[in-house]
């Protein structure tokens, strides 16, 4: 694409249509600041879409209209307009029109569109993008100060992962917060899954009872209805057959003694046969061995007379093919030969009128080539005559424009001169101010560095002290967390009685909701921790006693018990227990006695009729000595220890310990609920004071960290203004050396133009004089060449005619030469073959005469065998006849004895078979007779009756299958032992629970894992793209830095940790001789001409078809700029250049300049071709 013009209208200065010429390669525009050049880039910015106002330098979207002056009116309108040629050589026109306080509006070729529209023209083009169409010297300036973050962004933008980097941030938010559900659900699950392991088992071996049961049941009607219609079956099926077998024994006897007389007369009749037989046999082997050998001999000679005949067919045709050949090669051959002869006459004729013209030709050319080689003298001395002249006047008109070019150059040297020995005196002053303020400055550094070390060191203390106090604020957190579930599970227990009998869990179960019945003893009192065992050794069994306000609804209660068998419960009513205990004071005073064990524990006054039931006048005392001395005393009460031994009223005494005393448990909930109660508090509190501690401690931490921000705003900022000195100090001390190198170049190059202008001046004079001789030798040589040409014409149009005659004798004796030389070769060909064919001719003859004797003896010996073959069969036909016959009679005879002798032996085997069978089938009847029985008692055991019996057919093998599953099935009935079925309904709500749980919990991970997968493809294709880019990059970087510092090195360093893409970006260069080098260290031009070879790198990885540069080479001095120029110059082949610059070196590079001025507040426009110019 290419940019053909530009037209500007009401646009910012331009009042005027103004039209620009941009067809060529490079485009400068040129003029004094304040003359609108920034406009016309501002008008490019505007037409692609900036949005912008500071990029635009306006505050309002009127401001882009031209706002009038004092001699012009304020336009209504802006409008820009480009006109460009595609690759295809199509012309686009874009434009942009925008009315005051209206819209914009967008136009491809006279049409309207939108914004988007034009956008899709240059997509993947660069044109419009920040750092590649379009360059400002402020984009450069952006560059030297930009940190290695900020350059990292910069590179990131361009290479396009930026989309990538965002769906990874909000990919981490999403898998954080969905880390935090997990966590939760994981309390939740884990809480759940104690509890279902707790009913687990129980509900297992329920769930296994009750399908092992039904299993049982169903296996067994099918099992014991198969048996026994198998039983049955064979019962009558063996019946049965003892009456057929008897029937047919008495068959069998009859027939026997028939087949004994029948077998003898045979026996005799069947020798007489075997005799002749045996003669027969013998001489028709011999027969058949001579028929064998002759048919072996008769396949042979077939095959030996079909094999001759096909050869002498072949021969034969080869025989008059032969023939014909050798007649068409005759004839052939008396053609060639004439040919030949004719052909060779006519060569000799030709040859000889050939030299006589060849002749009178050399003659003619001899005199023609002494014309020439005069006529090339004089030429030579016209042109090398004339050459010299053009080339001394070249010479005059360079020495002559070199003169004029360095007057011009000496007048602007010795202004600089001037300018250059001004610049150094006000240079020394500088200096040595800033050796000054530096001094002072790094005095200021040193005691911000120690400054900022003590509250570093500060710092760090309190932060080990915060992550202390964190971690303790989460483990009593954990703690909290800990207490609270094993609270949870008491409470649970607590309310589903569990340690309880499990008749009174049923009765709790069914009437929970009764307001008759207020709980059990053991839930209406608290006893402290040391009294324990006391209370569960004395009490016992009535901790379980249901305690209920009426006893009206006694009856309902022992009812439901009594229906489904539960067991037995005590019921203490309110309104009738009457309890008489007394307590005597006296025994108090007692050795050992603590006191009455009702008086330890806390119930409320309303119970205390049970209370005084349930513990009665049970005395506490220390330890079993002192319990047993006053038991021994007036006391009738129960006396019970600490320790939980127990003495009746009657002297009775218990003691030791239950290895699952669920009374104690049952007692022992509560007290560990009050502790446990008791440990939360005292975690909530230490977490509050924690936190109070780490509150002020994060207020001590910020206050520290500020002042350490402080101090570090005022490193920073003592260290940007060092950099800035530093870089002025160094900046000026080789500005001063370059000045002084520059007025030393200066100088000399003065001294030079001098001394050039005047050595110039004296060769002008030397080359006229020469001009004028050579002048009169030219025009006395082109005389003689004119009459020597005239002469010469007429001799080479005799000598044209001679050689076409020539030629046309050369082509015709060529001619006949290759027909000669063709038919001497044909005819020596067609002799050869005719010999060849001949010969073979001769040989086909005797072939075919020897083959048609060896296939008439062929034929004759196959005749004889066929005869001999022929009669060998008749006589064997003829015996097997005989034969046949003999053996007819043989056989019906043989067949009938053998017949018999079967029938003999069957007969016998028969009668004994019948004979066991019998017997076996009476045993058998009665064995199934008893094992139908067993069958039928086998399935009463497990509830099933005769009349539920399945009656179906079975294979033995699914019979014996279903036996099988039914031994095994109640072998695992009975491993199961005694089965709790009340537990399944709250087994399957909880596992209902933990399930819907788990899968919540699998799906969170499954997003957690997918979540993860995403940021590493995102990981992976960011930093394979982002790789792929710097590295290219860095290469382009390299060349420009080759280009513009000779024997330089450049590279874009990354710094940092992490994925290359994360990393910063550090701008290196070191010039020849030198080290590598900070951005920061380098002079201004220096540094311009760094950013430059950036900015000209990133455009060379996606290369726009025109770039407007915006006076980049403005901090660049004369050196430097040239640079630059080389660098636009050599990329101007591949793209256009459109420049706004003051430097006159850089203007010198461009094809069209376009000078720009302003009069009256209007920008004007005057466009000057420059390579014309200079023509």
């Amino acid at each position: 694409m290419k940019m053909l013009s530009l037209e500007v209208e009401g646009f910012k200065s331009f009042a005027k249509k103004t039209i620009f010429n941009l067809d060529k390669n490079i485009i400068a525009i040129v003029g004094p600041n304040g003359s609108g050049k920034s406009n016309i880039v501002d008008a490019i910015r505007w037409l692609l879409g900036e949005q912008s106002g500071k990029q635009m330098r306006i505050s309002d979207s009127n401001d882009v209209v031209f706002a009038g002056t004092d001699t012009k009116k304020a336009s209504n309108y802006a409008k820009v307009e480009m006109i460009f040629e595609a690759d295809n050589k199509e012309i686009i026109k874009i434009a942009k029109k925008y009315e005051k306080n209206s819209s914009n509006k967008y136009y491809i070729n006279n049409k309207i569109c939108t914004l988007k529209d034009i956008h899709d023209i240059f997509s993947n083009k660069g044109v419009g993008k920040q750092f590649y169409s379009i360059i400002s010297q402020g984009q450069v300036s952006e560059i030297v100060n930009s940190s290695p973050e900020q350059l990292r962004q910069i590179i990131l933008d361009a290479s396009d992962i930026g989309e990538y980097i965002t769906k990874k941030e909000n990919t981490l938010k999403l898998l954080e917060k969905t880390s935090e559900n997990l966590e939760r659900l994981e309390d939740l699950l884990f809480v759940t899954e104690r509890r279902l392991r707790s009913l687990s088992n129980r509900a297992g071996r329920a769930k296994s009872y009750l399908k092992y049961k039904e299993e049982i049941k169903v296996i067994g009607k099918k099992y014991f209805g198969a048996q026994r219609n198998k039983i049955n079956k064979s019962i009558k099926y063996s019946e049965e057959k003892i009456q057929e077998n008897q029937e047919y024994r008495n068959n069998i006897l009859r027939k026997s003694f028939e087949v004994e007389r029948e077998y003898k007369s045979l026996k005799e009749e069947i020798t007489n046969f075997d005799e002749t037989i045996a003669k027969n046999s013998d001489l028709i082997d011999n027969y058949r061995e001579r028929i064998s050998v002759i048919e072996n001999e008769k396949e042979i000679l077939t095959k030996k007379t079909n094999d001759l005949s096909t050869e002498i067919i072949n021969i034969d045709w080869q025989i008059e093919d032969t023939k014909e050949k050798i007649k068409q090669s005759e004839f052939k051959l008396e053609e060639t030969s004439t040919l030949k002869n004719k052909y060779e006459k006519d060569l000799k004729e030709l040859t000889i009128n050939l030299e006589k013209e060849t002749e009178n030709k050399e003659k003619i050319k001899k005199t023609i080539n002494d014309e020439e080689n005069k006529l090339h003298e004089l030429n030579s001395i016209i042109n090398r005559l004339e050459k010299e002249n053009n080339d001394l006047i070249k010479e005059k008109n360079q020495k002559l424009n070199e003169n004029e070019a360095k007057d011009e150059r000496l007048n602007y040297l010795n202004d600089e001169s001037l300018k250059l020995n001004k610049e150094l005196v006000s240079l020394d002053k500088v200096i040595e101010e800033i050796e000054y303020t530096l001094s002072e400055s790094n005095e200021k550094e040193k005691q911000l560095y120690n400054d900022k070390q003590e509250i570093v060191n500060s710092l760090k203390k309190m932060k080990e002290n915060y992550d202390l106090y964190i971690e303790e604020i989460e483990n009593n957190k954990k703690k909290i967390s800990s207490l609270n579930h094993e609270k949870n599970i008491l409470l649970t227990q607590i309310n589903h009685y569990e340690g309880f009998a499990k008749v009174v869990q049923d009765f709790f179960t069914k009437f929970s909701s009764d307001d008759n019945v207020i709980d059990v003893v053991a839930n209406l009192f608290n006893v402290d921790q040391k009294f324990e065992e006391a209370v569960s050794s004395s009490v016992g069994g009535k901790l379980q006693n249901v305690v209920i306000k009426s006893s009206k609804k006694t009856r309902e209660y022992i009812d439901y018990l009594k229906s489904n068998s539960y067991g037995k419960i005590t019921f203490l009513s309110i309104d009738i227990l009457n309890p008489k205990s007394t307590y005597s004071q006296k025994i108090l005073n007692e050795p050992g006695v603590i006191d009455y064990l009702i008086n330890t524990i806390d119930f409320d006054k309303k119970y205390e009729k049970i209370m005084k039931y349930v513990f009665s006048n049970v005395l506490l005392v220390d330890e079993l000595n002192n319990a047993i001395k006053i038991s021994k005393s007036s006391f009738r009460g129960n006396i019970v220890t600490l320790g939980g031994e127990l003495i009746s009223g009657y002297g009775a005494i218990t003691g030791g310990r239950v290895k699952n005393d669920y009374s104690a448990t049952i007692i022992k909930r509560k007290n560990r609920i009050f502790e446990l109660d008791i440990e939360i508090d005292e975690a909530k509190e230490n977490i509050k004071y924690l936190q109070e501690k780490v509150s002020k401690m994060i207020i001590d931490i910020k206050e520290k960290k500020n002042e350490l921000e402080e101090i570090n705003e005022n490193i920073n900022q003592l260290m940007i203004e060092k950099d800035l000195k530093n870089n002025k100090y160094t900046s000026n001390v080789n500005r001063k050396k370059e000045l002084k190198e520059t007025l030393k170049k200066t100088d000399e190059r003065i001294s030079l133009y001098k001394d050039q202008i005047k050595n110039n001046s004296d060769r002008v004079k030397e080359i006229q004089t020469v001009l004028d001789v050579n002048k009169k030798t030219i025009e006395k040589s082109k005389n003689q060449l004119s009459k020597i040409e005239k002469e010469n014409i007429v001799e080479k149009e005799e000598l044209n005619e001679i050689n076409l005659k020539i030629a046309e004798l050369n082509m015709e004796k060529k001619n006949f030469q290759e027909k000669f030389e063709f038919y001497t070769k044909q005819k020596r060909e067609i002799l050869d073959n005719l010999n060849t064919l001949r010969d073979k001719f001769d040989e086909n003859q005797y072939l075919y005469k020897k083959k048609r004797e060896e296939k008439e003896k062929s034929e004759q010996n196959l005749k004889d065998s066929e005869n001999e073959y022929n009669s060998l069969n008749n006589e064997i036909t003829n015996i097997f006849e005989k034969m046949k016959n003999s053996r007819i009679g043989k056989n019906e005879k043989f067949n009938k004895l053998e017949q018999k002798e079967n029938e003999k032996n069957e007969l016998k085997d028969k009668l004994s078979e019948i004979n066991n069978n019998n017997q076996e089938l009476k045993h058998k009847i009665e064995n199934l007779k008893n094992e139908r029985q067993y069958l039928i008692e086998r399935a009463e055991n497990v509830d099933i009756s005769e009349d539920e019996f399945e009656i179906k057919e079975l294979s033995d093998d699914e019979i014996k299958s279903l036996k099988f599953n039914f031994d095994e099935l109640q072998q695992k009935l009975k491993n199961l032992g005694s089965v709790d079925l009340t537990v399944l309904e709250e087994y399957n709500e909880v596992n209902e629970e933990y399930n819907s749980k788990k899968e919540e919990k699998e799906d969170i991970e499954e997003s957690i894992t997918s979540l993860k997968n995403s940021i590493n493809q995102l990981d992976e294709f960011a930093e394979n793209k982002y790789s792929n880019f710097h590295a290219a990059l860095n290469e382009e970087f390299g060349k420009y830095i080759q280009s513009l510092f000779p024997n330089g090195y450049g590279e874009l360093r990354l710094i940092g940790e992490g994925f290359s893409f994360e990393k910063g970006i550090q701008i290196s260069v070191k010039k020849s001789g030198r080290k590598f080098q900070k951005l920061s260290l380098f002079s201004g031009g220096e540094k311009a001409l760094i950013a430059i070879a950036f900015l000209f790198a990133m455009m060379s990885l996606n290369p726009s078809p025109f770039y407007i540069l915006d006076e980049i080479d403005a901090p660049l001095d004369d050196i430097n700029a040239s640079k630059i120029s080389e660098l636009i110059n050599d990329n101007a082949e591949k793209s256009q250049f459109l420049m706004i610059t003051h430097n006159k070196l850089v203007m010198e590079i461009a094809d069209v300049f376009h000078g720009i001025t302003m009069k009256g507040g209007i920008t004007r426009v005057v466009p000057v071709d420059f390579k014309e110019l200079q023509a």
